[in-house]
């Protein structure tokens, strides 16, 4: 997709790995193969900014050691994004057993202070669009409880598999609390935009 500054979005698949992540394992098992599609693209050239489309952000660390390009985690990007804002955020996921990896990255960057809660609607990574009108209905219950009962200030999508849900779960809360829904996939690749188009000799912004 196309970004403001003259900045270009592409996609990469990876050729292997297991279809969904949900878990610390399954993040881990990925690794390899997001190895291997990141080398192939930064020594291809034309390469600025590299984002991991998973809130699991696997391979991260491993990549900022190997690739003189910066690395964005989404997970890691909006919770720190919200908390400088001062927001107190939940985070809306797709499965309960996903709240251990969520909690541990919420202590590994440092943010307990902002952290409201981890609410999920017990639907699997794959079965998301089963029912689109189903999973809405149920981000917006998790988020509303998210707001009354958790104290929540942002919410944050915690499944980049989420982000064509996004629109459905602000439409929904329109006339409701006045909540921001980040969405963290295309946070994430905006960020990566900004932090190009600020490199001296970008010739951007």
């Amino acid at each position: 997709g196309n970004l403001a500054d003259g900045c270009v979005a592409l996609d990469r698949f990876l050729d292997g790995g297991p279809p969904s992540i949900e878990n610390e394992a399954e993040a881990e098992q990925c690794v390899p193969w997001l190895v291997q599609a990141a080398d192939a693209e930064v020594a291809a050239g034309g390469v600025e900014a590299l984002v991991v489309n998973c809130m699991c952000d696997p391979g991260v660390a491993v990549l900022r050691a190997r690739l003189e390009v910066p690395v964005i985690g989404p997970a890691e990007a909006c919770m720190h994004l919200l908390a400088g804002l001062g927001l107190r955020f939940s985070v809306l996921d797709v499965v309960e057993e996903a709240r251990e990896e969520v909690e541990a990255q919420v202590r590994r960057f440092g943010l307990d202070h902002a952290f409201a809660s981890h609410r999920a609607i017990r639907v699997p990574v794959l079965d998301i669009y089963a029912d689109r009108t189903r999973s809405a209905a149920a981000l917006h219950a998790e988020a509303m409880s998210a707001i009354g009962q958790d104290g929540a200030q942002a919410l944050l999508l915690g499944c980049t598999g989420f982000s064509d849900l996004a629109c459905d779960l602000r439409a929904l809360m329109a006339g409701g609390p006045d909540i921001a829904v980040i969405e963290a996939l295309q946070t994430a690749v905006d960020l990566a935009a900004i932090l190009v188009a600020a490199r001296p000799g970008s010739g951007r912004g």
